[in-house]
């Protein structure tokens, strides 16, 4: 007799995942979709709202993964061109070496001697003001001083280089120490490669946020020095800033703040008040130097064809040779205007006239919301150029009879 012992059936590991997978298989394909699944069927119909923000989330997401995609790439092969350029050869690299070397020596004996002769013209200029001034000559006296703000502050400056296109300073490459001041904005968007020392085909505006001296949007001068290329470049994240890390390349820079002010930007000129005739009400501010000469309509309010910088000393807003902003106030036309002296000004009578204007002092610690740069008027009863038969000439303290 044979005895069969009982064994139970018992299923491996494998076979218990598979036996699962295939339950799961069998089950319909609609009962595994997730409740917010819109491919179930009849889901459009039930929740046609929640659809169709579905649908609308997916193709943003596809959109934005798209375009993060395409500018991953475009910048990839940017980065990858640049840095795949052919090396020169060496009798090439030579004469480069040697033609930017003499570059930069002229352009540095250049700079030089246009800075003495800049400091040259200031020192003469000021003397000017002041024997100007000490004579009663306040309106030759401020045009002067305007003149030496133009030549300190103004883009003639030759100690402030054009920025390279681009931003980057390939064409700089060899003349290792030369510091190079340029104007630029700080910029968060870019890529650049390095940490404290660039690879200098990094824009100056990225490197200038990263490494600290300027904000993102900030302006201002800073102070590029060539270095020569590196073995190896770090990166880094700074100032919301992430700079990648590299290595081996032919040229290298660092970035630090200018001890070059920004320069002051151009005032618009002021418009003619004339031309405003009709905008009651609107108020300008206009940057002025007080005077005691020009020829002035009115008292309190005066005629739209005064002189701007006599009508600030009369009304007391300004001193003679003070300079200063000023508010005015287009007013309306009016039938008469009463002369009147004040202040070392005297202003005449007048008759029917088309415009007028009040002006008054700025309020402490009120920031104007754009400042215009005033000057004389120009016609032959005011004071200051005109143009008389094709020649310009100036005619100081003409009262004739105005034209209405």
């Amino acid at each position: 007799m044979i005895i069969q012992e009982h064994v139970p059936f018992r299923l491996s590991r494998i076979g218990l995942m598979v036996t699962v997978l295939l339950a799961i298989l069998n089950v319909p394909a609609w009962s595994q979709k997730a409740p917010d699944d819109p491919n179930v069927p009849g889901y459009q119909r039930e929740h046609p709202e929640r659809y169709q923000r579905i649908i609308d989330q997916r193709l943003r997401l596809q959109t934005y993964q798209q375009g993060v995609a395409e500018t991953m790439a475009i910048e990839q092969e940017w980065a990858a061109a640049k840095r795949t350029q052919a090396a020169l050869p060496d009798a090439a690299r030579e004469v480069v070496e040697r033609y930017e070397k003499t570059t930069a020596e002229a352009r540095e004996q250049f700079e030089k001697e246009n800075e003495r002769q800049r400091m040259q013209a200031i020192t003469r200029l000021e003397n000017l003001a002041e024997t100007y001034a000490a004579n009663g000559l306040a309106r030759e006296a401020a045009a002067v001083r305007a003149a030496i703000e133009r030549i300190k502050t103004g883009p003639a400056d030759a100690r402030v280089t054009p920025l390279p296109p681009g931003g980057t300073f390939e064409t700089f490459r060899g003349q290792d120490n030369q510091v190079i001041n340029v104007e630029v904005t700080g910029s968060t968007v870019g890529t650049i490669w390095g940490d404290g020392v660039y690879t200098d085909d990094s824009p100056v505006a990225v490197a200038a946020v990263h490494a600290g001296v300027l904000r993102e949007g900030e302006s201002g001068v800073v102070a590029v020095t060539i270095r020569p290329g590196r073995d190896r470049y770090a990166g880094s994240v700074q100032n919301g800033v992430t700079s990648s890390a590299y290595d081996g390349f032919p040229g290298s820079y660092e970035v630090k703040k200018s001890d070059i002010a920004l320069a002051a930007p151009r005032l618009a000129p002021a418009p003619a008040l004339s031309s405003l005739r009709g905008h009651v009400g609107e108020v300008l501010y206009i940057e002025l130097t007080g005077s005691t000469t020009g020829v002035v309509w009115g008292s309190d309010v005066y005629t739209d064809d005064s002189s701007l910088a006599a009508a600030a000393v009369h009304a007391g807003v300004l001193k003679d040779g003070e300079s200063g902003i000023v508010k005015i106030t287009i007013a309306p036309a009016d039938d008469a205007y009463t002369g009147s002296t004040r202040n070392g000004v005297e202003t005449q009578n007048f008759g029917e006239w088309g415009g007028s204007f009040r002006i008054e002092r700025v309020p402490q610690g009120f920031t104007p919301p754009k400042v215009y740069h005033g000057a004389a008027p120009s016609r032959l009863h005011g004071y200051g150029p005109a143009r008389l038969n094709g020649l310009d000439i100036e005619i100081e303290g003409f009262r004739g009879d105005k034209d209405r």
